[in-house]
């Protein structure tokens, strides 16, 4: 056994790996003009050229984990998602999740602290970030995971330490496009799910011990080749890996800490396995003489936990992208979600979309929309509310002038099992509910909460701030469409 997890982590660190590419670009001569009078040939007067400066934009996104389950081929929420859309701007977005179960209802992955940060920047803000002096625009993605538990926590599983990804694409003054790609993982150790035990094993001096109880039944399990740790019944590990993509106008790079797949029912490699991507990173560089035009996003949910200092990953977040969807709705969703592992907050199913219609010469339109089953706190007999919609449009016509407006929609309302209104909600005191609301932690309730967004706008379905210490502010259909000039 200990010569497979050794193997294991050999080659897990060995994974740690670097990329880099460049690409050609071309460049066409100036030539001047010759003008005829009265048959004489005069030479024109060269006009001065203006200095046509060449456009970038930047973007990129990175996330914790994403799950793909098998035959039915739905895809889980991104945990810890941070994205920068396609800019022209120093940009940045950084989040954290705290941790916990990953698959709702299944108890062979858990999550520790996951963290990811994407980021853009131009000429010597780029250099700040360790990109090269003559960088003309840049993107760094990065997604770190503290650990990774794969398997009952009361019985045999693996842990997987320190996984890290990272990506970055830049451009230099000359037009030449870079890409790189970093990833690693620390360490991959093996548990008997018997705490006592597993210290015991842990010591100095015990290898034997290891050995005696577990070499024979759990080694002939582990089997490591090309870079993908099998393990008999349960899935594999696949090692890091890094794409680049590099074309004319054009860079990209994706960088992958760790694959796992748990197998399904059959207990091997085949279709109805379970696929989630750990430390997933990207970033992106194009040239361009027409910046995008779109902007916002939809979020079915979003909550800021410990007094801000720690985020939950934006659920079922779906940016709009900024040249538009041709008409096409975006989406992106994901089932019941217990908030931290918390038992706190408690997500029905959640989803999102996205669509933008128009080009330059008509009439431009962003709309985004999020829609959440069930949302319960202080469980079934606490504060339960369904049907939560909310949508917020913006459009601009040919001459620029830019509209808006936003629609939210609360299905019905439960406090300990007794139906309530909206209204009554907004207002416990006349009500009689704040000291219900209190005992729940709920410190105040709003509604179709506006917010000012350059060239669009923003609503909040419900926002709800809770009390005890916890300092959580959770905000249910959060969404933001903008169109500019």
């Amino acid at each position: 056994m200990r010569h497979a997890i050794a193997a294991a982590t050999a080659v897990a660190v060995a994974s740690a790996g670097s990329l880099a590419m460049t690409g050609p670009v071309s460049a066409s001569p100036a030539a001047s003009s010759v003008a005829a009078k009265d048959g004489i040939k005069v030479q024109a007067k060269k006009k001065k050229k203006k200095k046509k400066t060449t456009r970038y934009t930047m973007g990129g996104d990175a996330y914790g984990t994403e799950i793909v389950a098998g035959l039915l081929g739905l895809r889980s929420d991104r945990t810890a998602f941070s994205w920068v859309g396609c800019t022209q701007q120093n940009r940045q977005m950084s989040t954290a999740l705290v941790g916990g179960s990953v698959l709702p209802g299944n108890a062979f992955l858990d999550l520790g602290v996951v963290r990811s940060s994407t980021k853009t920047r131009k000429g010597s803000a780029a250099k700040a970030l360790g990109f090269p002096s003559n960088t003309a625009a840049a993107s760094i993605s990065s997604a770190k995971v503290a650990d990774v538990r794969l398997g009952p926590a009361d019985g045999p599983h693996l842990v997987i330490t320190g996984l890290e990804s990272e990506a970055r694409a830049w451009v230099s003054k000359k037009g030449k496009f870079n890409t790189t790609q970093k990833y690693k993982t620390l360490n991959i150790d093996a548990k008997t799910g018997i705490a006592p035990l597993d210290q015991l094993l842990g010591q100095q001096g015990l290898g034997g011990l290891l050995d005696l109880l577990l070499g024979n039944i759990v080694e002939p399990l582990i089997d490591v080749v090309g870079g993908v740790l099998k393990v008999a019944g349960l899935g594999e590990i696949s090692m890091g890996k890094g794409v680049s993509k590099e074309r004319k106008n054009h860079a990209i790079s994706y960088s992958t800490a760790l694959e796992v797949r748990l197998y399904g029912t059959d207990m091997k490699r085949s279709a109805d396995d379970i696929v989630v991507e750990l430390g997933r990173s990207r970033a992106r560089i194009n040239r361009t003489n027409e910046p995008g035009r779109f902007g916002g996003y939809a979020s079915a949910l979003d909550a800021t936990l410990l007094d801000g200092v720690l985020k939950t990953s934006k659920l079922a977040h779906q940016p709009v992208p900024c040249m538009g969807t041709g008409g096409a709705w975006k989406k992106s969703g994901v089932a019941d979600v217990n908030l931290l592992g918390l038992g706190l907050v408690e997500v029905g199913a959640v989803t999102s979309a996205v669509q933008t219609k128009g080009t330059r010469r008509t009439t431009r339109t962003t709309k985004s929309k999020a829609q959440t089953a069930r949302i319960a706190i202080g469980g079934n007999n606490g504060l339960v509310i369904e049907a939560i919609t909310s949508e917020a449009t913006a459009q601009r016509n040919r001459l620029g002038k830019l509209s808006t407006k936003s629609f939210v929609d609360v299905g019905s309302i439960s406090v300990a099992g007794t139906k309530y209104s909206l209204g009554q909600l907004l207002n416990p005191v006349l009500s009689g509910l704040d000291g219900v609301l209190s005992g729940l932690g709920i410190a105040s309730i709003k509604t179709h909460v506006k917010r000012k967004v350059k060239n669009g706008i923003g609503v909040i379905a419900l926002q709800i701030k809770l009390l005890n210490g916890k300092g959580a502010d959770v905000k249910i259909g959060d969404v933001e469409a903008k169109v500019s000039k």
